[in-house]
C-alpha cells in the first residue's frame, strides 16, 4: 500500500472513530506499530489529528459538545449489547441497582425487564422502558429533563442520589483517559454522577472501546474509584495498564476477574 493512500485510511478511520488506539491502527492497517506512530507524527503535524498517549485523537471532537441520543443510540450498537451481557451475572434477583442515563445502559435494562430487581435511574428512556415491561420495582429520581439526551439533572436529581443507597451503580462514559479518568460534556450530569457513585457499594464502568483515548470537559471520577471496568475489548497495552492500576476488566475475551 503506498504510504499517502495508507494516511489517507489512517486519517479516515481516526475521524470515523474519534479516538483510536496505536495498537488497533496497526491491526486495522496491516503495519507495524513504528510505522503507524511515524504516520501519527506527521498527521499531526499537518494538522489533521491529535496524538495522545497510545494513539489519536480526532481534531473534530469537542470536549464540551453533549451527543444527543438519537445519534449516541446509532453508535456501536453491537458492542453495547455485548458489555450489557457481560454485565448482567453481577445482578441478582432482589438487588437495588443504579442506571445511569445512556445508550449502554439501556441496554442492561433490556435485559433486566424479567428479573425482579429495584432500578434506580435519572434515564428517561430507561424509565419508559422498565414502566412499561418491567417485572421489578423502579424509580426515577425525577429532576430538570434535558430534552435532547433525555436526561434528568439538576439540584432535585443530585439530592435524591445523595439520599439513597444501592447495591452497585452501572455508570456509562462520554470518555476515558488513563491519566484524567471519565469523563463528561457537562458539569450539571458530573453532578449527578458523582451523587450515584458515592449512592452504591459497587462502581461498574460500562464502555466500549470508542470512548478511550478521550477527555471531556469535566471529570467523574478517576480510574482508582472504580471496582469493575466492562468493555467490549482491551488492547495488549491497555490490559497492562490495567493490571499496573490494579483495576479489574472484563472484556468478551479476557478477564483480570478470578
Amino acid at each position: 500500500m503506498l504510504a499517502e493512500v495508507r494516511r489517507d485510511q489512517l486519517l479516515e478511520i481516526v475521524n470515523e472513530r474519534q479516538n483510536v488506539s496505536t495498537e488497533e491502527l496497526s491491526r486495522l492497517l496491516h503495519v507495524s506499530r513504528v510505522t503507524v506512530r511515524s504516520d501519527l507524527a506527521l498527521m499531526e503535524k499537518l494538522g489533521k489529528i491529535r496524538k495522545v498517549h497510545g494513539g489519536a485523537i480526532s481534531t473534530h471532537m469537542q470536549l464540551d459538545r453533549e451527543i444527543p441520543i438519537t445519534e449516541k443510540t446509532k453508535r456501536n450498537t453491537e458492542a453495547k449489547q455485548f458489555i450489557a451481557a457481560m454485565a448482567l451475572p453481577y445482578i441478582h434477583e432482589g438487588d437495588v441497582v443504579i442506571l445511569d442515563s445512556g445508550t449502554t445502559t439501556y441496554q442492561l435494562a433490556l435485559l433486566l425487564k424479567n428479573m425482579d430487581v429495584t432500578v434506580i435511574t435519572n434515564d428517561i428512556n430507561i424509565g419508559h422502558l422498565l414502566a412499561a415491561e418491567g417485572k421489578g420495582n423502579l424509580i426515577m429520581s425525577g429532576g430538570v429533563a434535558m430534552r435532547n439526551v433525555l436526561t434528568l439533572k439538576g439540584s432535585v436529581t443530585v439530592n435524591f442520589f445523595q439520599s439513597i443507597q444501592a447495591d452497585t451503580v452501572f455508570i456509562g462514559c462520554d470518555a476515558i483517559d488513563w491519566e484524567f479518568g471519565i469523563s463528561n460534556h457537562s458539569f450539571e450530569e458530573v453532578a449527578v454522577k458523582r451523587a450515584m457513585l458515592h449512592a452504591a457499594k459497587k462502581v461498574v464502568a460500562l464502555t466500549d472501546h470508542s470512548k478511550f483515548y478521550q477527555m471531556a470537559m469535566a471529570r467523574v471520577c478517576t480510574l482508582h474509584e472504580l471496582d469493575l471496568l466492562i468493555t467490549d475489548y482491551l488492547t495488549e497495552e491497555e490490559i497492562k495498564k490495567c493490571k499496573k492500576k490494579k483495576l479489574p476488566f472484563l472484556t468478551k475475551e479476557v478477564s483480570s476477574i478470578e
